[in-house]
C-alpha cells in the first residue's frame, strides 16, 4: 500500500500541489526495484543539502544530547503522510557537527504517541524515546523497539527519492 505525504518546508505543509508521494510499507521484495533503498549517509546528506534549521528545544537535555549555547538546533526534513493516519515523520542532524556527526535524530509521531530514536550514522540504534499526549518523555530498551526503529529508518530509505523529488520541486536548488 502506498502512502502519499507532504513535504514540510520550513515552517510550511507543502500543498497537494507539490506532493512527494512516500512508501510507508517495506518494499516487495520479489518485484523488481528501479532504483535501490537509500543508505543512512544518503539521508544526512540530504538533510544537509536541504534541511532547514529548528530548535528541538527540551529534547536535547531529555535525551541527553549535547547543546550549543544552550540551544538544541538541527537541521530537519519533516514530512506528513496525507493517506492514512497522517504521521508527521522528521530526520535531524545537529547543526553544530559535520557531515561525521556522531548521531542522527528520527521521530515518527502517531495521533496520540510519538517514537524517538537516537541513531548512529551507520543506522545503529543508540537510544529510543517514547512520548504519550500529555506526558514526559521515557526511555526504553533498544531490544524492545527493534522492529519499530527498523520501520521507521526504512522509510526513509525507500522514500529518499520521492522526497527529494517532491523537495526540489518546492525549492528548486541554486545553480
Amino acid at each position: 500500500m502506498r502512502s502519499r505525504c507532504v513535504v514540510a518546508i520550513g515552517a510550511w505543509i507543502v500543498g497537494s500541489s507539490v506532493v512527494a508521494a512516500a512508501d510507508s510499507t517495506p518494499p516487495n521484495r520479489t518485484a523488481q526495484i528501479s532504483e535501490p533503498p537509500a543508505a543512512v549517509s544518503d539521508v544526512i546528506l540530504f538533510v544537509q543539502e536541504r534541511g532547514w534549521q529548528v530548535n528541538l528545544g527540551r529534547i536535547c537535555a531529555e535525551f541527553d544530547l549535547p547543546v550549543v549555547a544552550g540551544q538544541c538546533i538541527f537541521k530537519q526534513v519533516s514530512v506528513q503522510e496525507i493517506e492514512g493516519r497522517g504521521d508527521p515523520r522528521g530526520f535531524n542532524i545537529p547543526v553544530h557537527q559535520s557531515a561525521n556527526a556522531p548521531y542522527v535524530l528520527i521521530f515518527h509521531l502517531g495521533p496520540l504517541t510519538g517514537e524517538f530514536f537516537v541513531v548512529s550514522v551507520n543506522g545503529d540504534l543508540i537510544k529510543a524515546f517514547y512520548r504519550a499526549k500529555g506526558t514526559g518523555y521515557s526511555s526504553l530498551p533498544n531490544d524492545d523497539v527493534r522492529e519499530e526503529f527498523k520501520a521507521d529508518l526504512g522509510y526513509w530509505f525507500n522514500n529518499l527519492a520521492r522526497l527529494k523529488q517532491g523537495v526540489e520541486a518546492q525549492q528548486p536548488q541554486q545553480k
